[in-house]
């Protein structure tokens, strides 16, 4: 599969989550476009919050590496 579950943690942000799962920070805007969260301050959730919410609004789809990896050859390739 292309992506795999991943439960936010208390004060992770994407770019938190893309550096340590991709080790690039600039993949942050996957982690929210495959997530369908458009505004993070509203949709994500908060450090206050984390522990209130329960395991389904806590779990985010992270897409696998080796995807990502195929998706960067892909764009860098369509611009030569």
């Amino acid at each position: 599969s292309n992506y795999y579950p991943y439960f936010v943690k208390e004060g992770e942000r994407p770019d938190i989550i893309a550096h340590a799962q991709y080790g690039n920070i600039g993949y942050a805007y996957l982690i929210l476009l495959v997530n369908d969260i458009y505004d993070p301050n509203f949709d994500w959730p908060l450090s206050s919050q984390i522990f209130e919410l329960n395991d389904e609004k806590r779990e985010i789809r992270l897409i696998n590496p080796a995807f990502i990896q195929d998706i960067d050859y892909q764009v860098k390739s369509s611009l030569k």
